[in-house]
Parts: C-alpha cells; sequence; structure tokens
C-alpha cells in the first residue's frame, strides 16, 4: 500500500537513493553523515549559521571539527552496540 507521504514510497519506487543517514550535534557543530557511497556529508556551524544554510563540509579548517565529531558518533554506535567487548584495547 501506498503512503499519501511521496518520501515514504522512496524504500520501494527508488531504493537506490534511500541510505541510512546518522547525525551527532554539540551546542555549535552539526555532522550529517550517510552510508551511501559518494553521498555529501554536511557540516554546520550552528552560532554562525543557525538555519544550517552554509555547508563547511569540504572547508580544511574544519577537518578536526568533523574528526572529532566521527569519534562521538562512533563511541555512540559502540556503547549502544550489541557487543559487550568494545572497550577492550586493539592492536596496532
Amino acid at each position: 500500500m501506498k503512503s499519501p507521504c511521496p518520501k515514504a514510497n522512496l524504500p520501494v519506487g527508488k531504493p537506490e537513493v534511500v541510505c541510512r543517514t546518522t547525525m551527532t550535534r554539540t551546542r555549535d557543530w552539526k555532522l550529517v553523515t550517510r552510508s551511501l557511497r559518494g553521498a555529501r556529508e554536511e557540516l554546520y556551524d550552528l552560532r554562525e549559521d543557525p538555519s544550517e544554510l552554509v555547508n563547511l563540509i569540504d572547508r580544511p579548517e574544519h577537518r578536526e571539527t568533523i574528526r572529532q565529531l566521527k569519534e562521538r558518533l562512533l563511541y555512540w554506535y559502540l556503547e549502544t552496540s550489541d557487543n559487550p567487548h568494545w572497550e577492550h584495547l586493539r592492536e596496532p
């Protein structure tokens, strides 16, 4: 049965455009990631751009902020996963 909402029909009609999207934010930053290969990520400076109009993802000066936000997201995944042994140190 089709939904009256066109976006809700995408997984059936165009499955190639649907991907898993995640978001993490702090008071100052918001990072949006997508699992689809080639899908564009998004980074917003919420202090300067609260309406999220300027995507800063490609700006080199924000690489460290992106890394920190991705690490934060990774730890959230690990903390909420079914794997109880994620805290063990890994050998290089």
